[in-house]
């Protein structure tokens, strides 16, 4: 499914609500996938405020994934570097933009 600036938000929610369960995560597939999908959300994350708080959010619930399936997935396709690239990215925007892209 493409996303896009009337999507994106709704899409975010539902893959927070998928990255609740991410301790539970035993593939490195899921990793891999919410990795995709975090880059694709950060392009809009200038127009979309509150998608920023989610990204991070999913970001620190994938902290919570087993240590050996996080070096699976980052081997296969550096999908722990690419979320950090992201939450880096959402910072970068922050500081330098008066809008906030994220509330909190």
């Amino acid at each position: 499914m493409p996303i896009n600036s009337s999507n994106a938000l709704t899409l975010a929610r539902q893959l927070l609500a998928y990255t609740v369960e991410a301790a539970n995560f035993r593939d490195m597939m899921d990793v891999i996938y919410v990795a995709q999908m975090i880059e694709k959300f950060i392009s809009f994350t200038a127009q979309i405020h509150d998608l920023g708080d989610l990204v991070v959010e999913m970001a620190s619930n994938m902290m919570l994934v087993d240590e050996r399936i996080l070096w699976l997935a980052q081997q296969k396709s550096a999908a722990c570097s690419r979320i950090v690239q992201s939450v880096e990215h959402i910072a970068v925007l922050t500081l330098a933009s008066d809008s906030q892209a994220i509330t909190k």
